[in-house]
């Protein structure tokens, strides 16, 4: 499975116009795109119907808040945490990435 998450200016939940939900296009763009990279490598992908903020949470990119908002220690802003993909593609397992590094 791999997660993203991108930083924004704007709430995503709150600043319903352009500047708001101008991560969460850019979000399904960064999806879209990894998806057709690791099939056209002749892996399968596919976009996950679970909830990826507690993958991201595990996976070391920050902490989940009792919003349910991941937030980045030293980063200012929201954080967008896109769907994931699953994928068969053999990653290697690491150790979570430590936020500010």
């Amino acid at each position: 499975v791999v997660v993203c998450a991108l930083l924004s200016e704007y709430d995503p939940e709150v600043a319903k116009g352009v500047g708001g939900q101008f991560v969460r296009q850019r979000g399904a763009v960064v999806v879209q795109h990894l998806g057709a990279f690791i099939r056209e490598t002749g892996f399968r992908a596919a976009k996950a119907t679970f909830d990826p903020i507690p993958l991201a949470e595990s996976a070391g990119l920050g902490k989940v808040d009792r919003r349910r908002n991941l937030k980045v220690d030293g980063k200012r802003g929201y954080v967008h945490v896109t769907q994931a993909v699953v994928t068969n593609l053999p990653l290697a397992v690491d150790n979570p990435a430590v936020p500010g590094r």
